[in-house]
């Protein structure tokens, strides 16, 4: 649902579709939401939520989808670190641009070499 010209926020009921691997959705009009409860989706390969009115922290079981290849978070409103070790190993692509999150500093890179974004 890129650019569907829908109004957020996005329901709740999504966190019912536990075989879901791809979930793109961006540019939602409408109120600020925090992110979507997703913890039951151990499937996830791509997942996009990219400018949805998105608030406050990432969940941190966003780390232990251990499948998710691409992770686009990019232009919400969201706060808080990333932990280091999260962004290592199976993501390929990861975009956490035009957010708040915190400075993590040259012992702990938001960003790694081996990402293609950040």
């Amino acid at each position: 649902m890129h650019a569907s010209g829908l109004e957020g926020p996005i329901p709740s009921n999504i966190s019912l579709l536990t075989n879901l691997t791809q979930l793109r959705i961006s540019d939602i009009k409408g109120p600020s939401q925090n992110f979507p409860i997703l913890s039951n989706m151990k499937g996830m390969i791509r997942l996009i939520l990219r400018s949805c009115n998105i608030t406050g922290e990432l969940p941190s079981y966003m780390w232990t989808m251990n499948k998710l290849e691409m992770f686009d978070v990019s232009f919400n409103k969201l706060v808080g670190e990333i932990p280091a070790t999260s962004i290592e190993g199976h993501l390929r692509f990861l975009d956490l641009s035009y957010n708040n999150f915190a400075w993590q500093g040259p012992e702990q890179p938001t960003c790694q070499d081996n990402l293609s974004e950040c």
